[in-house]
């Protein structure tokens, strides 16, 4: 059994809330930290305030103040994208939102780079941290999903986050990215994926590190 810390994974029939009943089912004691209060009460789980970085922090340690050790951080959470639409730019284009634009850097990139800090505390060379990227991050040859700028340049930075942990945590945990396309218009495909994402996630060892799977 391993002990899991999910962040996201409370919408349903989502990669993240197919995780951890997955997980779950497995037997492997798995607790959510989301950026949005449910609906409900539910066990093991928790919400914080992305965008105040104290408090999302002291959520997660609250969250796992009983675990003694941590095997898995995934961080699935994944906030606003901005800009994200083809007139943000054009010579029309009104003043930027600058909040937009802070407010996805946190959900995408400060808050992980905490919550990866928070969790190494509990962990060590047989944990591992796995982040989210997407191709539009790795592919800048593309000609499709161009104004997308905002979800792009933030799974790419998230990325680099990745790699700096795998080559520089002091507790030699083992990190990476995953890059799965999730068909949810293709329910039996969609549910094949995810059975090998949670299968890749839950199994990884030191030759994983660095990578993106």
């Amino acid at each position: 059994m391993k002990n899991i810390v999910v962040v996201g994974g409370i919408t349903p029939k989502k990669f993240g809330h197919e995780f951890v009943t997955r997980a779950r089912s497995q037997g492997h004691r798995v607790k959510v930290l989301t950026w949005r209060p449910p609906n409900q009460s539910l066990p093991d789980t928790d919400w914080g305030d992305f965008h105040d970085l104290q408090h999302v922090v002291s959520k997660f340690n609250s969250l796992v103040q009983d675990l003694d050790h941590i095997d898995i951080l995934l961080y699935n959470a994944n906030g606003e994208s901005y800009p994200d639409n083809s007139s943000f730019f054009t010579s029309t284009c009104q003043p930027l939102d600058v909040k937009a634009y802070h407010n996805g850097l946190d959900v995408q990139v400060v808050v992980p780079h905490a919550l990866s800090l928070a969790a190494l505390a509990k962990m060590d060379h047989t944990s591992s941290l796995v982040f989210m990227t997407t191709g539009l991050a790795l592919d800048h040859k593309r000609t499709g999903w161009t104004h997308l700028s905002g979800y792009a340049g933030s799974k790419s930075w998230q990325t680099h986050l990745m790699l700096a942990f795998a080559h520089n945590n002091d507790k030699q945990a083992i990190s990476v990215a995953i890059s799965p396309f999730f068909d949810y218009q293709n329910p039996e495909r969609c549910t094949a994926t995810i059975d090998r994402a949670v299968n890749l996630i839950t199994n990884l060892n030191s030759e994983h590190n660095g990578q993106i799977l």
